[in-house]
């Protein structure tokens, strides 16, 4: 008698044992799965990030060929404006000396 009824709580131990072992695989299942879906998402994060970041720097690089071409022309423009004028007060002194002989 004694035995069947140490027999029937190490039954029913096993029985509590094998159910929270259950319980305990499905959390762990669930846990992985969480981790498994943030961990994509983080992935997917960082490649929008990085896309992000590579669309910034063509912005700016292209920014920065933009003001370079911008600033070659002015640069040309500017060259060219003091030929002019060196040109223009080089011709008005040389009828000025003319007209003055």
């Amino acid at each position: 008698m004694l035995s069947e009824a140490v027999r029937q709580v190490f039954v029913e131990q096993d029985k509590k044992l094998a159910e929270q072992q259950r319980e305990f695989d499905a959390r762990m299942q669930d846990i992985a799965m969480r981790n498994d879906l943030e961990a994509n998402h983080h992935a997917l994060e960082l490649g929008e990030l990085k896309q992000e970041l590579k669309e910034g720097r063509s912005r700016s690089d292209t920014i920065w060929h933009n003001m370079m071409n911008e600033l070659a022309a002015n640069r040309r423009w500017t060259i060219v404006t003091i030929i002019t004028v060196g040109l223009s007060i080089a011709t008005y002194l040389s009828a000025l000396i003319h007209f003055n002989h």
